[in-house]
């Protein structure tokens, strides 16, 4: 991305590499650790919650964000999609379903493989049955953001 571009296109591209390592931090995907680890970027070790935008992460965490988001940055174009073909990620590992690219990362999607998977049918939870610990850690981090937020 080290190269002169709009600002909208700057602020597209930024929020999908934020989202790219924020995804890197959440799950187990060897091909994505690979990818970053080629680029130099260490991961940084934020609780995973996917649904909190990096202005309500603490300012320490969104500093490591911004620091790992900068070394992405200022690679070339070129030298990432040279580690991104010698880390083996697929398309669907490089974007998520429904995520947005940016048209400045295109070129280099496009020369990835595919690995495209049927899709299941969606679990449905019992009500009956109670939540799991990841969910309820989920929703108790949502809502001490929101009464953090009443608080201000």
């Amino acid at each position: 991305m080290a190269q002169r571009t709009e600002t909208d296109a700057w602020f597209a591209g930024s929020s999908f590499l934020i989202s790219l390592l924020r995804r890197a931090n959440r799950s187990n995907t060897e091909a994505l650790h690979v990818f970053l680890g080629r680029m130099g970027v260490v991961i940084p070790e934020l609780l995973p919650d996917p649904g909190t935008g990096v202005e309500l992460l603490s300012a320490s965490e969104r500093q490591l964000l911004l620091d790992a988001l900068w070394k992405l940055i200022k690679t070339d174009l070129a030298d990432v999609s040279t580690h991104l073909e010698a880390s083996g990620i697929t398309r669907q590992g490089f974007v998520s379903k429904g995520e947005q690219m940016p048209d400045s990362f295109a070129e280099i999607y496009a020369q990835l493989p595919d690995n495209a998977k049927s899709h299941r049918k969606p679990v449905i939870r019992d009500p009956s049955q109670p939540r799991s610990r990841h969910e309820v850690m989920r929703m108790w981090r949502r809502l001490q953001r929101k009464l953090e937020m009443q608080q201000r």
